[in-house]
């Protein structure tokens, strides 16, 4: 017998009236939710104070009064609360008559079957917000929000389209989202430019990325209020790609009590101008003297500059030239050095070629950087792939599918022995004699495609790594994978009656005098799809002539 079910539904015919009721004529009985943020609810009564009650509180009727009161709350704990902290004697309320139990469901389902707007949403509302020109101020007291969630929200608005999408699509986490809407329009272009379409984001990525873009501005070898510098840009003073521009976004910059530049490309353009500047004033002023461009790198200085090992800094006039420093901290900085015999050669000619000891330290290092540089995104990509998340589960996926392709084709094409293997034992699509049907798709492509499409599952995928390593070269008479692949498995079973086993299955598809295959049965005996005519005939002439070699010899 079915159990009967309860409507949270008022009853109908029932009289549903919308009125403002004094809230000491309404009984509040206990909420299951036991506690309220205090936080919270200020800022919902600063709301209702700016702009009143939006959405009206539910209230029933009761049978007999409770208290003095002739109501009780049905739903809206918090606006009901938020109205008393506000001192407002009333409040607007929906009137229904109901049952204590329907009542009781209806709390229930206002509570827990209640969906959070997605954060790309609650953006894109403060920006409209902030666009009929209403001030944060406002929006937080029509919100009931802190003024950091509205300027973070209203950051959001404005980021990239692409990375708004990848936010509602949950390609981007929240906190990377509110991590990027900081910064400039050019550096999430950038960093757009950068990050892997099929990628998820992480927070991590974008935040080293973004974080390279941050300039000291009171370290800049310029002044802050020439506009000259760089006049596409201005000067800095009236730059909006200040962190002292949003002080509230910037927040954990302003602990140094120092301003920064949000846009490296500028930054490093306004860099070589004033280096530039510096160099033609310091020729002017010295004449038919020598200045010198320096580098404070000892290789892979840049071009026309000294590496540092090239020079010394002094202080004294006789036996020196100026130097101008083209990067680094020291960058547009005059000062006064002594060459080395190899500068002074290389700048009396104009030629600044490295010697070959000095090409095979470059090349040295550069490997090493190289090695380095491996060995970091190899570390990152490990961890990337560990954990729970869907993210991690969907690139081991990835990773183990391309580990099972190159198994299976070390490099070259699958062997037809190998895919008739696959194609039985895993119904991989099946393969004629000259090879599978990829229908112009890469044959790697295709492989992986084989993989994921019947080993879906990092657990169907290790059975099938297991089977590569066991099955891989069948048909590659000249290298036995499968001898190394029981050596590693360690089991003496392995190989017991191995000779006996082979002759077994050999007499079971071939004829052991004319070397033909044999017919496979209705029921499927046999391990290898059967030969078609061609190469049957191909096979039996083939035996008659080692037959008759063999009389001859």
């Amino acid at each position: 017998m079915s159990q009967p079910t309860m409507s949270i539904l008022p009853e109908e015919n029932t009289a549903v009236t919308l009125q403002e009721f004094p809230l000491s004529a309404i009984y509040v009985a206990d909420n299951y939710r036991s506690t309220m943020s205090r936080e919270g609810l200020e800022a919902l009564a600063d709301s209702i104070k700016a702009g009143g009650l939006i959405q009206p509180v539910t209230v029933r009727p009761l049978d007999e009064p409770i208290k003095g009161c002739t109501h009780a709350l049905v739903a809206g704990f918090r606006r009901h609360a938020a109205s008393e902290l506000a001192g407002l004697p009333t409040i607007l309320a929906t009137v229904r008559r109901m049952t204590a139990q329907t009542a009781e469901a209806i709390r229930l389902a206002e509570n827990i079957v209640r969906e959070n707007p997605h954060p790309a949403d609650e953006a894109v509302a403060v920006g409209k917000l902030a666009a009929e020109n209403m001030t944060t101020d406002e929006i937080c007291a029509y919100l009931g929000k802190s003024a950091y969630w509205v300027t973070q929200r209203r950051a959001i608005s404005g980021l990239l389209a692409e990375w708004l999408t990848d936010l509602r699509q949950d390609k981007l986490t929240l906190s990377a989202a509110e991590e990027l809407s900081r910064w400039p329009l050019d550096v999430q272009q950038r960093c757009l430019s950068v990050r892997h379409p099929k990628q998820v984001t992480s927070d991590w990525s974008i935040t080293n990325f973004v974080r390279r873009e941050s300039q000291v501005l009171g370290s800049a070898p310029w002044p802050l209020d020439d506009a000259t510098v760089f006049p596409a840009a201005g000067a800095c003073t009236h730059c909006p790609k200040r962190s002292s521009c949003n002080v509230l976004l910037f927040s954990d910059m302003a602990d140094d009590n120092k301003d920064h530049c949000l846009d490296s490309v500028c930054w490093q353009t306004k860099l070589t101008n004033q280096v530039e500047r510096v160099f033609n004033e310091q020729k002017e002023l010295a004449g038919d003297a020598t200045v010198v461009r320096l580098s404070s790198r000892w290789s892979d200085a840049p071009a026309g500059s000294l590496k540092s090992d090239k020079y010394q800094e002094t202080k004294a006039k006789k036996g020196s030239v100026v130097g101008v420093y083209v990067d680094g901290s020291k960058a547009a900085k005059v000062v006064r050095v002594t060459l080395t015999q190899e500068a002074v050669k290389a700048v009396a000619s104009g030629k600044t070629e490295l010697s070959q000891g000095e090409k095979n330290r470059e090349t040295r290092q550069k490997r090493l950087l190289k090695e380095a540089g491996k060995r970091v995104l190899a570390d990152r990509s490990y961890h990337a792939l560990q954990g729970g998340t869907d993210e991690a589960k969907q690139g081991r996926v990835q990773v183990l599918a391309a580990v099972v392709a190159e198994s299976l084709m070390q490099g070259r094409n699958i062997d037809l022995l190998t895919l008739a293997e696959l194609s039985r034992t895993w119904g991989w699509e099946p393969v004629g004699k000259k090879g599978p049907d990829t229908k112009g798709v890469p044959y790697r492509e295709w492989v992986v495609k084989q993989v994921l499409k019947y080993a879906p599952t990092e657990a169907l995928l290790t059975q099938l790594l297991l089977f590569s390593v066991t099955h891989r070269g069948l048909s590659n008479e000249w290298t036995d994978y499968q001898q190394t692949a029981a050596s590693l498995v360690g089991t003496p079973q392995v190989r017991e009656g191995l000779t006996e086993a082979a002759q077994e299955l050999f007499e079971r598809e071939y004829d052991p005098r004319t070397l033909r295959p044999r017919k496979e049965s209705a029921a499927g005996a046999g391990t290898t799809p059967e030969l078609d005519a061609e190469d049957d005939d191909l096979a039996h002439a083939e035996a008659e002539q080692e037959e008759v070699t063999a009389q001859a010899a």
